[in-house]
């Protein structure tokens, strides 16, 4: 068990010592607000879907600031979009066919209008 933490160790050491040079790469994120419970950040790598919510902890530093909750990591915005369909309609009070359809297209229509520019 030693032995394999200091082979380890000594392959850890190679690999740093190969590297010259570390360009550390400029991160751009964007934010789109779907409404006032969801937005999607993205960044270079992933899309994130994401909860709202305002801290209310009286004694936080950060009282009334938003905080962003990860609810899932997606490769491409239709993915995230899907998610969030889904998640709502399973949120949703509808209980009946044409509720359920209603609402599709509510949320639809909601999802739509926040990538228009």
């Amino acid at each position: 068990m030693g032995m394999e933490s200091g082979i380890e160790s000594r392959a850890v050491k190679v690999v740093f010592s190969q590297i010259s040079e570390v360009k550390i790469r400029e991160v751009i994120t964007i934010r789109i607000d779907i409404n006032k419970n969801y937005c999607i950040t993205a960044d270079a790598d992933q899309m994130t879907v994401n909860q709202k919510s305002i801290i209310t902890k009286e004694d936080s530093p950060n009282f009334g600031k938003e905080n962003l909750t990860a609810l899932g990591y997606f490769s491409t915005l239709a993915q995230c979009y899907r998610y969030l369909l889904h998640r709502q309609i399973r949120l949703s009070p509808a209980n009946g066919f044409k509720e359920i359809m209603d609402e599709v297209g509510r949320i639809e229509k909601e999802l739509m209008e926040s990538i228009k520019i």
